[in-house]
């Protein structure tokens, strides 16, 4: 099966996004086909709005989870670039969701004792909820995701 080194490589790239767009990403990955089909729709399609990417995506027999990154170009990007990873985060995700979520919470807890994750002050609609500091995360290879967090991410359209 799958090793802890594993599962904390292989998650720790994701490991910061919100929920929301976490749950999201873990479960397109289990869909690599549609994430490679999106990525090269989504860059015919020019620099379209988030909203409008999702609304003609949602036309497409694509999983949800795939039409919702679509919004996303980064993180969608960074899936498709990265074939293998992604699967692998797939294929984790599958195998053992618990796990996967446990390792998520773990990396979080490690990223805020390392000072890594601050409190947004003011506009932080979400009560004091913890963010990263400055990018969400670094996938395979050093590419970065230009994501920040505080992201207005609205699951409940997708």
């Amino acid at each position: 099966m799958f090793t802890r080194q594993q599962f904390d490589t292989d998650l720790a790239p994701i490991a910061l996004y919100p929920d929301p767009l976490l749950a999201q990403v873990l479960m397109a990955s289990t869909y690599p086909e549609q994430i490679e089909e999106a990525w090269n729709w989504r860059k015919e399609q020019g620099k379209i709005s988030a909203e409008k990417a999702f609304e003609e995506a949602g036309k497409k027999p694509w999983d949800p989870s795939v039409v919702a990154l679509t919004a996303f170009p980064d993180v969608l990007e960074m899936l498709a670039t990265h074939p293998e990873w992604a699967w692998e985060v797939g294929e984790l995700f599958l195998a053992d969701p618990d796990r996967v979520f446990d390792t998520i919470q773990q990396l979080r807890k490690k990223a805020k004792e390392a000072g890594n994750l601050i409190k947004f002050q003011g506009a932080d609609r979400q009560g004091g909820r913890r963010h990263h500091r400055d990018r969400i995360g670094r996938p395979p290879g050093g590419l970065r995701t230009s994501l920040r967090s505080g992201l207005d991410f609205r699951p409940l359209v997708v």
